[in-house]
């Protein structure tokens, strides 16, 4: 049968009863009435979030044993943090304000990949990142491209979806080599995939020039 997985007993207000069986990536909750029968059983991940409900809207009766589950931090709330911190650097060397306008979230069914966008998705205005990029030392070229790329689109009118978004993202890229000398090595060996320009509605202006 194997070790038995951490658990504990709760109660929730004065009837019910949960036991709670720990497997540290998941938790599965069993529930009682206050006559002890059960009413059935749900799995959760146990996210940071997630855990303080649990703490905070129950009362431990019973755990074995008898230490404190060591809390798994969330990756999204983690990679926010450093993402942010990398972001508000690049914003202090330059001094331009720029605020970044997606929402960063861990994907771990995604893969770091050395091509455009490294593997991320873009989703509306949500940024779906690998959950190992951080581990292959490429959060911080991320962040710089993203930094680059979201000013560029911000700065520059484009349509979504469109090639005009994958030039502009390429030139982030090269930005971002140029901006940090150590970032050449990596950008260097993306697979870049070409791309058409289509022009459209080309429009044609004449300056006039008052005379002096």
């Amino acid at each position: 049968m194997g070790a038995l997985p951490n658990f504990q007993m709760r109660s929730v207000g004065p009837v019910v009863y949960l036991v709670v069986s720990d497997h540290i990536d998941t938790l599965t909750i069993y529930f009682f009435n206050k006559f002890g029968n059960k009413l059935g059983s749900e799995k959760y991940e146990p996210t940071l979030k997630f855990m303080k409900e649990l703490q905070k809207s129950t009362t431990v009766k019973y755990q074995l044993p008898k230490k404190e589950r060591k809390e798994m931090a969330d990756p999204t709330f983690l990679f926010q943090k450093d993402f942010s911190k990398v972001y508000r650097t690049i914003t202090n060397t330059l001094g331009i304000t720029h605020k970044y306008p997606y929402t960063v979230l861990v994907n771990k069914n995604l893969q770091l990949s050395l091509i455009r966008m490294f593997g991320c998705k873009r989703v509306k205005k949500e940024l779906h990142i690998p959950q190992n990029l951080k581990d292959k030392n490429y959060l911080e070229l991320l962040v710089t491209v993203e930094w680059f790329y979201s000013y560029l689109t911000s700065s520059i009118p484009t349509l979504e979806e469109n090639t005009d978004t994958i030039i502009l993202y390429d030139l982030a890229i090269l930005l971002s080599a140029v901006f940090n000398l150590k970032f050449l090595n990596k950008v260097s060996v993306l697979k870049l995939l070409p791309h058409k320009i289509t022009i459209q509605n080309l429009a044609i202006y004449e300056l006039h020039i008052p005379a002096i």
